[in-house]
């Protein structure tokens, strides 16, 4: 048929699915109904691809003006021109820092302080580029930016504009073109590593030294007038120094994962991804015995009350640890401290790639290290080994057991 209004009007709606009618006159010109409307379309082949294209609903639109566009349409497809993958393009295009970021935390599995890490970034410096499309953003904005933003704080810029970089990376092939082509032909942050712009930030080297282990692990036994998460920090803290753990790797450890028969914990997630087990001394062991309450277990070996459900503002405690060990430390420091006593004290007794097994460091890019297995018996030994060198540095060897003295929750 010839299409016009009074055809359209008389064809008939489908009760489910659609149906299509094709114009005499112009072929690739036709009608698609639906249960709820009718609109014209236009199908023909870029290529050797067919590609069919909506033109407007039948209304608003006459027969005459969707022929006019079904025309142009055709003779588009014609030159090679695929206008849903136009408008695809566009629409991907139009993608802007803001809608890049929602649907990059809400694909990604990150720990929760990485998460407010990186909503605090995006609510900073970042925050006049929300609105501003992915493909827009380029080298010398991100040099401006970072020059600002390192006048404030070194290394907090840095942190900030490593985690940009890792968005932009992600968006470029998360927004790629159906051809293969990325949403941005480089990534705009990469200036920073070509003008060598990056903050140089000396790494920091603080930890336990071995004639401070005794102050420090002093402050570590529980006082009557402990608070349960003054307790639950200074438990943390012996656990992140015997275990080298990462600060929240030790707070979202789970009850579930702590295996005290055998003398086990597994962390679930960690930096790269992959479980992590180790065996625990005897001392450890019975101090994480003290936080086991009876009847029904808590999710977390050290729950709070938050969002999270285990422990993550504990700024005020550890900072009264440092008031009465006398020794200034922070939670990573603590991992620090526990590398430095496998490399400088116990490396003589453990090969480099049992140490990069205990800092549950990535093999990456290491191939021998990819064949070396370590099953976790194998650790216990060095764990042990770590354990007694920490408590004999206290000189607390001979009192090893924990005196319980707790301050009910």
């Amino acid at each position: 048929m010839k299409l016009t209004k009074r055809e359209i009007d008389r064809l008939v709606r489908p009760a489910t699915g659609q149906k299509l009618y094709w114009d005499d006159e112009l072929i690739g010109f036709g009608v698609r109904l639906t249960p709820t409307r009718i609109t014209y379309v236009a199908q023909g082949r870029v290529g050797k691809r067919p590609v069919r294209v909506s033109l407007g609903p039948h209304g608003p639109w006459t027969p005459e003006a969707a022929r006019v566009e079904a025309r142009k349409a055709l003779a588009d497809m014609d030159r090679g021109i695929d206008r849903n993958r136009q408008k695809k393009d566009d629409r991907l295009t139009g993608v802007t820092l803001g809608e890049a970021f929602d649907a990059y935390m809400e694909g990604k599995d990150l720990a929760e302080n990485t998460r407010h890490d990186y909503a605090r970034a995006m609510s900073g410096p970042f925050r006049e580029w929300r609105s501003v499309p992915v493909c827009k953003i380029t080298g010398g904005m991100v040099s401006r930016l970072f020059e600002t933003a390192s006048a404030r704080g070194p290394v907090q810029a840095n942190r900030d504009f490593r985690f940009l970089r890792a968005l932009l990376g992600w968006a470029m092939w998360k927004y790629a073109k159906d051809d293969g082509t990325s949403l941005l032909s480089a990534n705009p942050c990469e200036v920073l590593s070509k003008m060598k712009r990056w903050n140089h930030v000396q790494r920091r080297d603080r930890h336990i030294e071995q004639s401070q282990m005794h102050a420090f692990m002093q402050a570590l036994e529980p006082r009557p007038d402990d608070t349960a998460q003054r307790v639950a920090v200074k438990d943390l803290c012996a656990l992140l120094v015997l275990t080298g753990l990462r600060e929240q790797e030790g707070c979202g450890l789970r009850w579930a994962d702590v295996d005290l028969e055998r003398r086990l914990i597994t962390v679930r997630k960690t930096k790269n991804g992959r479980d992590h087990s180790l065996p625990i001394g005897e001392w450890l062991a019975n101090r994480l015995r003290l936080r086991r309450p009876a009847g029904r277990l808590p999710e977390f070996v050290f729950p709070a009350d938050n969002r999270s459900g285990h422990l993550v503002y504990h700024r005020k405690d550890v900072l009264a640890l440092v008031k009465n060990s006398g020794i200034e430390f922070r939670l990573h420091d603590l991992r620090r401290t526990f590398a430095s006593v496998v490399n400088h004290h116990l490396e003589r007794s453990l090969s480099h790639y049992t140490i990069k097994r205990l800092m549950n460091h990535s093999s990456s890019g290491d191939v021998t290290a990819g064949y070396i297995q370590h099953p976790v018996e194998t650790l216990r030994e060095p764990m042990e080994m770590v354990e007694r060198f920490v408590l004999r540095s206290a000189g607390m060897l001979e009192s090893a057991p924990v005196v319980e003295i707790r301050k009910a929750a």
